[in-house]
């Protein structure tokens, strides 16, 4: 079966869990004698680039320079 996960951000460029999830999932998938592509952005390198079936080319239209994760903001609830 050939297999194309699609994600904003994929390790070692990511900024949570699900992109570790996801990388978990597609390395899971591959085990098991899949075909596994990855498309994503080319956040955290210079140029779009191919590597192990990680397709790194798509452009986001966001900065995650203000970026807060979900502790941080239940945090700044209370503090």
């Amino acid at each position: 079966m050939r297999v194309l996960f699609i994600s904003n951000l994929f390790p070692p460029y990511f900024l949570g869990g699900y992109e570790v999830a996801c990388k978990d999932i597609a390395e899971e998938f591959k085990k098991n004698g899949n075909s596994v592509f990855v498309l994503t952005s080319n956040y955290g390198i210079k140029n779009i680039s191919e590597k192990n079936g990680i397709f790194r080319v798509l452009k986001l239209n966001t900065d995650f320079n203000g970026y807060k994760s979900i502790k941080e903001k239940t945090l700044s609830l209370f503090y």
